[in-house]
């Protein structure tokens, strides 16, 4: 009887590890195939050339305001 359970803890041991890095190599596989895709076009375009020029002209002042 004690062998079993001895058996069982191993096996359920090998079993947890072999989950536990299978699911570490799955989230750094996931990672690298995130870094690799471009980001969209249309949402960088927004970010660099803002719509509303007034937004611009207060980011513009509140960093005038903020420096020395």
């Amino acid at each position: 009887m004690k062998k079993l359970l001895l058996l069982i803890m191993f096996c359920g041991s090998i079993v947890g590890a072999v989950l536990l890095v299978g699911g570490l190599y799955s989230v750094l596989w996931g990672k690298s195939k995130e870094a690799k895709i471009e980001p969209c076009k249309e949402v960088t375009n927004k970010i660099d050339n803002p719509v509303d020029e007034n937004i611009k002209q207060n980011y513009e002042e509140m960093l005038g305001e903020i420096a020395p």
